[in-house]
């Protein structure tokens, strides 16, 4: 429980940036975040568990919040800035 409630913060941005970008129209794009997170969890399991053991599943999620993170933001900050433009255009 201690190894989520520190990255508890990533989830909370995640969760944003998805419903962010999904409300905008692009939901096609959040897929992809969810692809980052399993491949995410695919190298921690099948890369990390022989060295680091029960420790390395513990910190899966974590790893995988991160990593959809990196790849929900700036599409979500992209997806505002688009959204923005055609608002100009239509005014």
């Amino acid at each position: 429980m201690s190894c989520m409630g520190l990255f508890y913060w990533s989830l909370g941005i995640l969760t944003v940036t998805r419903m962010v970008t999904q409300g905008l129209g692009y939901s096609g794009r959040t897929v992809f975040s969810g692809v980052a997170e399993m491949v995410a969890r695919a190298v921690v399991s099948l890369g990390f568990v022989g060295t680091f053991g029960y420790t390395a599943i513990c910190f899966a999620d974590q790893a995988a919040w991160i990593a959809a993170c990196c790849y929900s933001v700036p599409t979500c900050l992209w997806c505002v800035k688009k959204s923005i433009a055609k608002l100009k255009q239509t005014k």
